[in-house]
């Protein structure tokens, strides 16, 4: 089965491209090498507009209810979304919420589901499926990776190519109103072992998986603005090794958190997503901000992408200059075409046939 979309979006400063995902049983993947030259290929047909328009999200459409009131997203649209580049054969990029399934969105003016399939009339339902601390709460690694895999199908079906999970968090606060949502419960190494069947299960599917949210996420009252103190050792002993797996099992993408870390936001905190995240651990792909998480352009602090990229407080896209871009290309500044390709590679080496670009 061939899938219609996959979005890679990569960063140079934040490039992204899509290519047919592949499901055909005994496809061989492309080389590293291989991956790499169709990268440089691309990186040389795109604009600099056409990566500044895809450093940013171009928000959802809203249906009745208001300005991000719950109902309003209107069908075939999802909770991120990014343009295309026809000349490329690039299809847009598709995020949406998956903390228990994918997520629905009801219709308060008539009654009925908003529908993610190809009829815009026809009423649509998704599968409700345990939330991740019940799934956490079984100890077994083969169950979360089967359910994963069944959401991340569910996602591709609906049209969907980037599932905003696993949530992993180590709880520390009893009362944080998401820790129901966190794979990991309050165990640093069971939350390891299930983050990493949950990024194997969801990715076969042909879907990016999505780490989050990095990082830090204790509560949810004042998570705009609290700042966690934290030092060295607690983070790397206690809160990263979730994180360090999702990276181990080759996940494709993160999102960077509201809060602050050490005084500084999580999504422009250079040793948060550029030290510890891309250097230290390695991470090949790209980082996201939350929805309406960004302070600043960031490009030079790790972040790649902002989310939604609609409302108030928008800082990538269009309203990058010109310097700030050549920042970016600089290869003598950690070059972010060397990420480019290494994310590019990634995706390629994981889904995408050997047909071309």
């Amino acid at each position: 089965i061939i899938a219609k979309a996959a979005a890679l979006p990569w960063f140079a400063p934040a490039v992204m491209t899509l290519c047919t995902v592949s499901q055909a049983k005994g496809l061989e993947p492309l080389s590293w090498e291989a991956a790499e030259a169709k990268a440089d290929a691309t990186l040389e047909r795109m604009t600099a507009q056409e990566r500044r328009m895809l450093m940013i999200g171009t928000g959802w459409r809203e249906g009745a209810g208001g300005f991000m009131g719950y109902g309003t997203l209107l069908p075939g649209n999802f909770m991120g979304n990014t343009p295309p580049i026809p000349k490329l054969g690039v299809p847009p990029l598709k995020i949406h919420d998956a903390g228990n399934g994918f997520r629905n969105h009801w219709t308060p003016w008539n009654g009925t589901h908003l529908d993610w399939k190809r009829d815009p009339t026809e009423a649509s339902s998704s599968t409700c499926w345990p939330s991740a601390l019940a799934l956490a709460s079984t100890w077994d690694e083969s169950l979360v990776e089967r359910v994963a895999g069944e959401i991340a199908s569910e996602f591709r079906d609906k049209g969907a190519n980037v599932l905003l999970g696993p949530a992993i968090q180590v709880h520390r606060v009893a009362r944080n109103g998401r820790n129901f949502e966190y794979l990991s419960g309050e165990d640093p190494y069971l939350g390891s072992r299930l983050t990493y069947a949950y990024v194997q299960g969801a990715q076969r599917q042909g879907v990016i998986a999505c780490a989050k949210h990095w990082a830090f996420n204790e509560q949810e009252t004042g998570r705009m603005g609290g700042d966690v103190r934290v030092d060295e050792r607690t983070s790397w002993e206690l809160y990263y090794p979730p994180f360090e797996a999702a990276v181990e099992a080759g996940v494709g993408s993160f999102m960077c958190s509201y809060n602050r870390v050490n005084y500084t936001y999580a999504c422009e905190n250079e040793n948060l997503l550029r030290r510890d995240l891309k250097e230290r651990m390695g991470f090949k792909g790209f980082v996201m901000s939350d929805w309406w998480a960004t302070h600043s352009t960031s490009v030079e602090h790790g972040l790649d992408q902002e989310m939604p990229g609609t409302g108030s407080g928008t800082w990538h896209g269009p309203h990058l200059t010109q310097e700030e871009l050549e920042y970016t290309e600089r290869p003598a500044t950690r070059p972010y075409l060397s990420l480019a390709k290494r994310w590019f590679s990634w995706a390629l080496s994981q889904y995408l046939s050997r047909g071309p670009l």
